[in-house]
């Protein structure tokens, strides 16, 4: 089995359509909605939203996962949470 090679998984805090707080993950695909994003909601004092289908699906379709504030069980201050991952490219 081949190990595969960490990535870049960015967490972006957005309120109307801006950036208010960005984080930056190195770590595996898989760790993106879980281990990645555990440790981003604790630096950033967020509660953790709940992880639906339709974000492991968009995650796994687009590299990207957004959640809305109805995603999140108590107060979230902000209009959303993105999780974007991004390959690192291989230097020839």
């Amino acid at each position: 089995m081949q190990q595969q090679k960490p990535m870049k998984i960015w967490y972006l805090i957005k309120k109307k359509q801006k950036v208010v707080s960005d984080r930056l993950y190195i770590g595996q695909f898989e760790d993106a909605l879980g281990e990645g994003l555990t440790e981003v909601c604790q630096e950033l004092d967020l509660e953790r939203p709940v992880i639906l289908l339709k974000h492991e699906r968009e995650l796994a379709q687009f590299n990207r996962a957004v959640f809305h504030k109805r995603d999140f069980i108590g107060d979230f201050q902000y209009d959303a949470l993105e999780v974007e991952c991004v390959a690192e490219k291989e230097k020839d």
